[in-house]
């Protein structure tokens, strides 16, 4: 292949476009039980503005079916909408634009918070709290893995 073809092939690719991977970012309490129930997890987004769709899940070991989820996407931003719910050992978090002109601000987003109840959890299991199957979206449909990362305050 020539140059000239090479250079028509990667600008075909970059004009095509494709969504960033953004970051999930869960913030936990330190053992503190809020008044709203269960143990609060902060969800935040970190995005770089081109991103119209997040999905991930959030998974707790013990997770009881009661753990409030009415906050989830409570500071998700105009012009989106989505669900959280629990299920399989953790809460599954999905959003999307509700127009194509639509997407994140790039920078720090907050979405919501959870406040989870663990029932017993099998001596020697892990109890970490992890958040798996990240991915993102743009209005056009390209969708990418992103990443996560879980804190405590």
């Amino acid at each position: 292949m020539n140059k000239l073809a090479i250079g028509f092939a990667v600008a075909g690719l970059m004009l095509a476009g494709s969504v960033s991977a953004g970051e999930v970012l869960a913030t936990l309490a330190d053992d503190a039980k809020s008044a709203k129930g269960g143990t609060p997890i902060a969800l935040d987004i970190v995005a770089s503005g081109g991103e119209a769709g997040f999905s991930f899940k959030v998974e707790v070991p013990g997770i009881l079916e009661s753990s409030n989820l009415k906050s989830c996407l409570a500071e998700l931003p105009k012009g989106f909408t989505g669900g959280c719910s629990v299920a399989k050992g953790g809460v599954f978090v999905i959003a999307s634009s509700d127009s194509p002109s639509v997407t994140l601000p790039s920078g720090l987003v907050s979405v919501g918070t959870i406040y989870v109840e663990q029932g017993p959890i099998e001596k020697g299991a892990d109890s970490s709290i992890r958040i798996t199957q990240v991915e993102f979206s743009d209005n056009s449909g390209n969708s990418t893995a992103g990443t996560a990362k879980v804190a405590n305050n």
